[in-house]
């Protein structure tokens, strides 16, 4: 049978409990914040540079590149949907798909990583982009699994960062190994998929095609 001293024992743990995830909550927040901070940061630096860019081609319209296409030799209608035979030897093999999956290693995150690794399978169900024609990237260790259990396999999985200041080394990564598909197989084309805040503690999946623009 409960005693009270038993009771209160419990009531003492749960309110200890409780302590400890408020604490989590409000560290996680504050993170958040932060990396939030950083993208509004990144959105205006970018607005400024696209804003000088247009200043300047507008004024020499000469300096604009005759191929500005990221990534990719072709323009967005040019991109060739089958393979080519070269001279005397094999045929190369189509652009592949390069699938960047961005998930979240952050304790009590509920579902957010299984949510957006079904959001891959799917997309990648629905426009029929086999095994074979794609290069996944996840980017963080519990999306990884997810995304296998979704029956999407992974090619490459980088470990997500803390900090803001080590952002830059890790895009840097993930652009090295797309530049080394790039040369290896062509590129069709870069989607991200990712969570964005609807609310303050909701989320919802979304996907942006990186290039072709």
């Amino acid at each position: 049978m409960t005693t009270a001293a038993t009771l209160q024992r419990r009531l003492v743990l749960g309110g200890e409990l409780l302590s400890v995830v408020a604490t989590m909550k409000g560290l996680a927040a504050v993170s958040i914040h932060e990396f939030e901070e950083a993208v509004e940061a990144l959105r205006h630096y970018r607005e400024t540079v696209e804003l000088g860019f247009q200043a300047l081609f507008s004024i020499h319209p000469h300096l604009i590149p005759a191929n500005s296409f990221p990534f990719n030799s072709f323009p967005a209608n040019t991109v060739p949907t089958n393979t080519v035979p070269s001279k005397g030897g094999p045929s190369k093999p189509e652009p592949a798909t390069v699938v960047v999956v961005i998930g979240t290693d952050q304790g009590m995150c509920g579902p957010i990583n299984h949510v957006i690794a079904q959001e891959v399978a799917d997309w990648l169900r629905e426009h029929s982009v086999e095994a074979a024609e794609r290069r996944v990237v996840g980017l963080g260790a519990r999306v990884v699994r997810e995304l296998a259990a979704a029956g999407v396999d992974v090619d490459e999985e980088l470990q997500l960062v803390s900090t803001v200041g080590a952002v830059g080394q890790l895009v840097e990564e993930l652009i090295l190994h797309i530049d080394r598909w790039r040369r290896d197989n062509g590129l069709g084309r870069v989607m991200v998929f990712h969570q964005r805040p609807l609310q303050r503690t909701r989320r919802i999946p979304r996907s942006h095609q990186v290039t072709p623009p």
